[in-house]
């Protein structure tokens, strides 16, 4: 009869035992998921964070970049052969920004657009005609004040109007990253809330358990201390 509560309570050591780290084991797991899940949130709001930064910073380069592009389409602009590159970069800048020139209309007239001011003095090319056709450009320009505005042509610079364009993008693509890394901040909060409840939640489940496993080793104890009745 000893011997049967022995091996009795050896029995329900084990199974208690079992139950015990077979919870605690699965809540284990959902702690490590949340914390895998933690830290490649953190890494990605950092990487935005990277990014945001290298987008502002480079902004003053772009806009040394657009300028210098401006100017040497400026320069080869109306040449044939491999500088024609030029002119169709230009004349797309030109159509679809609505701008004519590097500054303005009267770079034109200008020596900088040497190929241009050579051969074509006082016309502007058709690209900066608000309604384009051919040669619409021929003889538009006064050339006896060329700061004088002609009618019917875009007046602005491109470099203007795409450093603007540039800037609105940036504010734009800027300001969606800031949002989203609010919402990431938050969310990092929330996460380590969540861990902070768990860890509460596992240290009571194993106190419970401790508890628990003392009281049965005492009722063990007892049953075992208990004289056994012969039949």
């Amino acid at each position: 009869a000893g011997a049967h509560h022995d091996s009795g309570n050896r029995y329900r050591g084990c199974a208690a035992l079992h139950g015990e780290y077979g919870s605690t084991g699965g809540l284990q797991e959902t702690v490590n998921t949340s914390l895998r899940v933690l830290a490649a949130m953190i890494i990605v709001l950092l990487a935005q964070f990277a990014a945001v930064v290298i987008l502002f910073t480079f902004e003053a380069s772009v806009h040394y970049y657009l300028a210098d592009g401006l100017a040497h389409s400026i320069l080869f602009y109306g040449k044939d052969g491999d500088n024609a590159k030029f002119t169709e970069a230009l004349d797309y800048l030109q159509q679809n920004l609505k701008c004519c020139g590097e500054y303005g209309f009267d770079d034109y007239m200008s020596p900088n657009a040497s190929n241009w001011f050579s051969n074509n003095y006082g016309d502007l090319p058709d690209s900066c005609c608000e309604v384009v056709s051919e040669d619409c450009g021929f003889d538009a320009m006064d050339i006896n004040d060329p700061s004088k505005a002609p009618t019917g042509f875009y007046l602005e610079g491109c470099f203007e109007v795409t450093k603007d364009n540039i800037k609105m993008w940036l504010t734009i693509a800027g300001s969606a990253a800031l949002v989203f890394m609010f919402v990431q901040v938050i969310a990092i909060f929330l996460n380590i809330s969540l861990q902070r409840r768990f860890k509460e939640h596992e240290d009571y489940q194993l106190q419970s358990k401790k508890v628990k496993g003392v009281k049965d080793q005492e009722q063990a104890q007892d049953k075992a201390a208990a004289p056994v009745t012969a039949i």
